[in-house]
């Protein structure tokens, strides 16, 4: 599958546990637990990426805490990327922020095997090319 298709899921094995990865449109989740969530965060015209200090980047997100919903995630990984509103310091896993031009966004980030028609599909989402 070269990008991901509205509710068609693949199986990937990441770290020894089998998954199974699909895209849902928004606005509504799928049932289930949510297991995390991510987000295309722009400033200006470039992407905000972040690392947690391995040398890996990706995109502003995180895995629910007690209660949490998929949007709640969310909110809490943009305000830990937050680029405008407020001066960033690290916070939570998040070690190192930085910006990469539309054209410069797939080269930049890391992709687990198995997990790029996902990351294709989400960025066809938020207008960028790969």
């Amino acid at each position: 599958m070269d990008i991901a298709e509205d509710g068609r899921s693949w199986p990937v094995t990441s770290h020894g546990q089998d998954w199974q990865l699909a895209w849902f449109p928004p606005p509504d989740p799928p049932e289930g637990s949510p297991h995390g969530s991510a987000a295309v965060c722009f400033s200006g015209d470039h992407v905000v990426l972040v690392s947690g200090g391995d040398g890996r980047w990706g995109m502003p997100g995180g895995r629910p805490e007690a209660g949490e919903t998929w949007l709640d995630v969310l909110v809490r990984a943009w305000w830990v990327a937050a680029v405008e509103l407020r001066p960033w310091r690290p916070g939570h896993e998040t070690t190192g922020r930085r910006l990469a031009g539309p054209g410069h966004v797939y080269g930049s980030i890391w992709i687990e095997d198995g997990f790029a028609p996902l990351y294709r599909r989400v960025m066809r989402e938020a207008g960028l090319r790969s």
